[in-house]
């Protein structure tokens, strides 16, 4: 689990302003990964304050937490 958060983080890092679902986010941000890994690691970083849950189009989308959120 702690290597696909960290994928995801580096990705993150790279793209600061990437939005993607998760079906998107196991496509591009990290290819191969199985979906109920993906979901544990997104709550993970939902929980810790990293990601947001974004509603758009009656769907769930994933982006970087604003970080002047979180300070």
């Amino acid at each position: 689990m702690d290597v696909l958060v960290r994928r995801v983080k580096t990705y993150l890092s790279d793209n600061p302003r990437a939005i993607d679902t998760i079906e998107g986010i196991a496509k591009y941000w990290v290819p191969g990964a199985k979906e109920a890994d993906l979901q544990a690691a997104l709550h993970i970083l939902v929980n810790d304050g990293i990601l947001s849950i974004v509603r758009m189009g009656g769907r769930t989308h994933f982006a970087l937490a604003d970080r002047r959120a979180r300070t």
